[in-house]
């Protein structure tokens, strides 16, 4: 460790150390990885070598010990509580920062926005058009091509955010960083400013092999509903159950522009846009029976994906 005071910490939830191996090598060759302090949040905290060579460089390190991370919020809202610099990153064990994506972020925040939203790219492109289908979907407004602008929106994950604002929210945090929350509006309520940085790449694996793609996209829709349902009343389940045929034609009106860009410029595979249409309806369906109450317990089986993503994908170019 340098000592030097941290400017941004990145929360590495995880199972062990070889499992964020990658993504904190990906770190390791930020040129600003001096102002980074890692917060690993695990079960096996004697893994991470914390005042050993290999994380030499960053500002500073620590571990918070946890009993499991199959609850992906709850063990985001104990790394972010732990860390001491005044923004937190979000980090996915599988979407690996690109060169100058620590300065975007920092020089943006110094630049009065409260909250970053990098740019996403394919860690995976060679896995055709299961990989892009789901990078589509999943982050088809946050490519580099789109322009930098204020939003209103972002996700719990994969995100920036001042630090004194998420604490503030305190019983909540846990809640509001699961998906489907209402992170962004508690956020912007409260003054917050949320910024589209293409500047702040990450390279982002997407699951390939065929199973889970189906499995991922069947757990991702059943979490959905299910974090919806927890503070919904009966009638208003019953109503998005209803309506969840028509999710297809939603998500898919919000990304047609990216798959037309994504043609032209020859870099998205013929089969995406009909693989993006089966994501939808196998997501659509994992929404209905979330609705419904049913679907198990679909966050341990998304944790294994988010957590483990590259046993899932084929070819990983990051």
């Amino acid at each position: 460790m340098n000592g030097a005071t941290p400017r941004l910490s990145v929360i590495l939830v995880t199972d062990r150390y070889d499992t964020v191996r990658k993504m904190v090598e990906s770190l390791e060759r930020q040129a600003r990885r001096d102002v980074v302090e890692l917060v690993f949040v695990t079960p096996a905290p004697a893994e991470i070598p914390v005042g050993k060579d290999e994380l030499d460089g960053f500002a500073a390190a620590r571990v918070v010990a946890v009993d499991s991370v199959q609850r992906l919020p709850a063990a985001r809202a104990a790394g972010v509580r732990a860390a001491t610099a005044p923004l937190v990153y979000l980090a996915e064990t599988h979407a690996f920062p690109q060169p100058g994506f620590v300065e975007a972020i920092v020089e943006a925040h110094e630049a009065g926005w409260s909250a970053v939203v990098p740019a996403v790219g394919n860690a995976n492109p060679g896995d055709g058009a299961r990989s892009w289908s789901i990078l589509l979907l999943d982050y088809g407004d946050r490519l580099a091509t789109n322009p930098p602008e204020e939003r209103t929106r972002l996700g719990p994950h994969n995100t920036a955010l001042e630090r004194e604002l998420l604490v503030r929210l305190d019983g909540d945090l846990t809640a509001l960083l699961a998906p489907g929350s209402a992170l962004a509006d508690e956020l912007r309520s409260r003054g917050a400013r949320i910024a589209f940085h293409p500047d702040a790449l990450i390279d982002h694996v997407n699951v390939s092999r065929t199973p889970a793609w189906v499995g991922e996209r069947f757990a991702g829709g059943v979490l959905l509903a299910q974090a919806r349902v927890a503070r919904w009343s009966f009638r208003r389940r019953l109503l998005y159950a209803a309506g969840s045929p028509l999710i297809p034609f939603v998500w898919l009106s919000r990304t047609l522009r990216v798959v037309r860009w994504g043609e032209r410029r020859r870099e998205v595979p013929r089969l995406t846009l009909p693989l993006m249409v089966l994501g939808t309806v196998i997501w659509a369906v994992g929404e209905f029976v979330g609705y419904l109450g049913a679907g198990g317990d679909a966050e341990v089986r998304m944790t294994e994906y988010e957590m483990h993503k590259l046993r899932y994908a084929t070819m990983v170019d990051s």
